[in-house]
């Protein structure tokens, strides 16, 4: 839903493998992917499709994981590739 949306509206989605993740000295934030075959991507917003390896927020980022277990009535997940 949100790669259809947000294409209409003038979005580029670009894919590739993520070689290194570049952070702000100061502030940590996410500056620019680089990807494995040199790219680099720069951005305001990255969104992180990289499943349960969260590349970005997790490895990179640190968010942390939060229990909603108490709000969910699932306690599992099931990671499927599907036709884009």
């Amino acid at each position: 839903f949100l790669r259809q949306f947000s294409e209409a509206r003038g979005v580029t989605r670009v894919e590739g493998k993520i070689g290194q993740v570049h952070q702000h000295p100061e502030t940590g934030f996410i500056e620019a992917l680089e990807l494995a075959d040199g790219r680099r991507i720069e951005g305001d917003l990255f969104i992180d499709c990289t499943g349960f390896r969260g590349l970005l927020i997790e490895q990179t980022l640190q968010a942390g994981y939060e229990d909603w277990s108490h709000w969910l009535p699932t306690n599992r997940a099931l990671a499927v590739q599907t036709k884009a």
